[in-house]
C-alpha cells in the first residue's frame, strides 16, 4: 500500500515548522544568560573532594569545547574556581619546570649562566 503523497500545504507547513524549530534552537543556544544559567549547574564545587574536582573540570571543559556558543561560558565557569595560582602561571611562557621545580626560566637562565 502506497502512503499519500503529501499536499504542497503539508511540505510548507512541516518545512516552516522545522525551521521554527531550528530558529529556537539556535537562540536558546546563543542566549548568554539561558547558558550562565545553565553552566552555573556545572560549576565546580570548591568543597568536593579533589577526584570529583578534576572530574568536574575535565566535563566542563569537554563541553565548553563542544561548540562556538558554549566556549566563553564554560570558560568562564571553568576559570572561576581555580584549585591554586599555578594554572594561571602555566600561562607565563617563561614558567616551566626545572629538577621537578616550578621556576621562571628567565631567572633560570641567569643562574646556568653564572
Amino acid at each position: 500500500m502506497a502512503s499519500p503523497v503529501p499536499s504542497k500545504s503539508d511540505i510548507i507547513f512541516t518545512i516552516d515548522s522545522g525551521l521554527c524549530l531550528l530558529v529556537a534552537s539556535t537562540e536558546v543556544l546563543q542566549n548568554d544568560d539561558i547558558l550562565f544559567i545553565t553552566f552555573q549547574h556545572l560549576a565546580v564545587d570548591p568543597d568536593a573532594p579533589d577526584a570529583e574536582k578534576r572530574e568536574a573540570r575535565v566535563g566542563l571543559l569537554s563541553i565548553a569545547m563542544t561548540c562556538k556558543s558554549f566556549l566563553e561560558p564554560g570558560l568562564n565557569t571553568l576559570w572561576r574556581v581555580i584549585p591554586s595560582l599555578l594554572p594561571l602561571f602555566r600561562l607565563l611562557p617563561s614558567f616551566g619546570i626545572a629538577d621537578g621545580v616550578y621556576v621562571s626560566f628567565t631567572r633560570f637562565m641567569l643562574l646556568v649562566i653564572r
